[in-house]
């Protein structure tokens, strides 16, 4: 079994000779990036990932094949994985994952939707409460709605007054149709304390 510092390595090496690699080269190098950026936090991993550099030669990767939805998914996994476990909020990163928001396969809006919501630059956009009502449109549902569970929490204090009612409206119907295959007390916990805000 590779180090973090081979496995980095080797990485890096296939980075630079890219536009050389085939299909299935491609795939394989996006699939260890992602592996690679969930893995467990190092100090190695730490210096080598969560750096401007290291972003722009990975988005890189994913430019060369726009319509290779799987190398896209690997890389917005990647760059999430990366600013979350490292606080590496970076504007290349959350820019690039701005660029595909409205990308119309699943796997690619989940990924997005999974961790956009994570960076501080997230909130100052006029479009995120638009944006966040959309998630639980993404399918598989459980997913995704667990997503706009954590977003609508982690910035519960900031829900406009005009989008309260429609947050709500989500986390009920959520609920209305999951429960009869699992209890979801957490999600009722929270639409009762937006409820009482509402009525404030």
């Amino acid at each position: 079994m590779k180090t973090d510092n081979k496995q980095i390595e080797y990485i890096q090496q296939q980075l630079k000779q890219r536009k050389k690699l085939s299909k299935e080269e491609v795939n394989n190098l996006a699939k260890l990036i992602n592996r690679e950026a969930a893995g467990e936090y190092t100090n190695v991993r730490k210096e080598n990932f969560a750096n401007p550099e290291y972003t722009q030669e990975i988005i890189a990767l994913a430019n060369d094949h726009p319509e290779d939805v799987k190398v896209l998914r690997d890389i917005v996994s990647a760059i999430g994985f990366i600013a979350i476990k490292y606080q590496f909020y970076d504007q290349t990163g959350f820019d690039f994952l701005i660029s595909h928001i409205n990308n119309k396969n699943n796997i690619v809006k989940m990924a997005i939707a999974k961790n956009i919501f994570r960076y501080p630059q997230f909130l100052k956009r006029p479009d995120c409460w638009d944006y966040l009502l959309t998630i639980p449109s993404i399918t598989p549902a459980k997913d995704s709605m667990d997503y706009f569970y954590a977003a609508t929490q982690l910035y519960a204090d900031d829900i406009p007054d005009k989008y309260l009612p429609k947050v709500l409206t989500a986390l009920h119907n959520c609920i209305r149709k999951n429960n009869e295959q699992y209890e979801m007390p957490e999600y009722t916990a929270f639409a009762g304390e937006l409820e009482k805000k509402l009525l404030n």
